[in-house]
């Protein structure tokens, strides 16, 4: 099968333009869709589950009468779990245990603990931990059923001392997804609610009468439920607004072109709007790789998705050394990063930014969208610049302690005082000077 991948040489004139040009080019600006979604959300806080049963029923082809019959109670998803196959609960058993170990480990080694420092006058400052109470986690009902996600998101929300969690999936046509409810049971959530898009995300946000307003909304989703989430965050706390799934390879004739090919495949799979990144010094090698894609996509039962997403979204690059690698890295800043050379760990300190990084050949980014540890939950469009993978601190707050003796508050009067009066804040400074009269 013959089509074209996008290439470009460091070498080459107007290399970082042609980057630039070929990293940001996803936007979606469509005004009808956003017009929809604000609709949606406007009536969903208006009239809450009357516009709520009437979006369900006509966006996933159904004719149900009742808004109580979205609602899947803890004890009934208890009885999804013996409904699947044993050899998929094994697995997904398998699954909950290891991602749970990960984040208990994560909670005791490194995070986030009450904490209070004093001096000899008897000032007291620390930091209280809390956690957050009500979140919304929603998960995809579309081409692909992610019970994985559940596992993602909910695992750490649990090891956080979260004590209320909802799930919100969509079940086009009243088609119930075994696998998806025996997950959320497994995993201990509170309700699983049968609804999709915006109006799920406006629902969980506002609350109506079925479903509780949370406190925080996870899960990825298409354009209009990122839309929806980037709508109503500051009513509601958001993850992230995830755009599509991206993956960036870093390789050399140290692995099989074979393992290169099918990681690319594994994640321009997902969406035809996927992003596949390819750098390599070799340029034998790189037309190696080219060959082997050609060859190998006409047996994918994707291909018609896995070739869109590299002839309109993908790039191969062509690098003199690991210097300019890790420049190119650092500036698309990669949802998934694989690096595999033999010597993989040495560059791990030259990647500032990838929500997660993959070292070595036996380390193939799909591990981590099922079971490895860490949360599948990873910034993309270039976010890792300035955010994280999801994580056990996603479902915390921190509250800073402040307690001063009478003798602290006089060491520290005299400067705040000024101050105040210089940025013009007159009731700061009286706020001050009362007390000051009682010290």
């Amino acid at each position: 099968m013959n089509f074209y991948i996008k290439t470009l040489n460091i070498k080459k004139k107007n290399f970082y333009k042609n980057l630039y040009l070929n990293i940001n080019n996803y936007k979606n600006n469509n005004k009808k869709e956003k017009k929809k979604v604000n609709k949606i959300i406007k009536e969903i806080k208006i009239n809450g589950d009357k516009s709520l049963l009437y979006y369900t029923n006509k966006f996933d082809y159904l004719n149900y009468n009742s808004i109580n019959k979205i609602k899947i109670k803890k004890k009934k998803l208890k009885k999804y779990i013996n409904l699947i196959p044993k050899k998929i609960k094994k697995i997904i058993l398998y699954f909950y245990k290891r991602i749970k170990k990960y984040y208990k480990l994560q909670k005791k080694k490194y995070l986030y603990k009450n904490y209070f420092i004093s001096n000899k006058r008897g000032d007291i400052l620390g930091q209280k931990v809390n956690c957050i109470k009500k979140i919304g986690v929603y998960i995809p009902g579309g081409t692909a059923k992610y019970f994985s996600s559940i596992l993602m998101n909910v695992i750490p929300a649990k090891i956080a001392g979260v004590k209320n969690i909802t799930i919100t999936t969509p079940i086009p046509y009243g088609i119930k997804n075994n696998i998806i409810l025996a997950t959320a049971g497994i995993c201990g959530v509170n309700n699983v609610f049968t609804i999709g898009g915006a109006q799920a995300i406006a629902s969980l946000t506002y609350g109506t009468k079925i479903i509780k307003k949370v406190d925080k909304i996870v899960g990825p989703g298409n354009f209009y439920v990122n839309y929806a989430k980037k709508k109503v965050f500051g009513e509601v706390g958001i993850d992230m607004i995830a755009g599509p799934s991206e993956i960036l390879i870093l390789c050399d004739k140290y692995i099989k072109t074979d393992y290169i090919v099918m990681d690319l495949f594994s994640q321009a799979e997902h969406d035809k709007l996927s992003k596949c990144f390819l750098i390599s010094l070799n340029k034998k090698y790189i037309k190696n790789i080219i060959k082997k894609i050609k060859k190998k996509i006409k047996f994918m039962l994707r291909k018609k998705i896995i070739i869109n997403s590299l002839i309109k979204n993908s790039l191969i690059i062509k690098v003199n050394n690991l210097k300019e690698a890790c420049k190119i890295i650092n500036i698309i800043s990669p949802e998934h990063l694989e690096i595999c050379l033999k010597n993989s760990n040495k560059l791990l300190n030259n990647i500032y930014n990838s929500g997660a990084i993959f070292l070595g050949k036996f380390s193939p980014e799909v591990l981590g969208d099922y079971c490895a540890g860490p949360s599948h939950v990873l910034p993309t469009s270039g976010n890792s610049k300035f955010s994280s993978c999801l994580g056990i601190y996603d479902f915390l707050k921190f509250s800073s302690i402040i307690d001063f003796s009478k003798k602290g508050f006089k060491k520290l009067f005299k400067y705040t005082y000024k101050s105040a009066f210089k940025e013009g804040l007159q009731c700061h400074a009286l706020s001050l000077k009362y007390r000051n009269y009682n010290v």
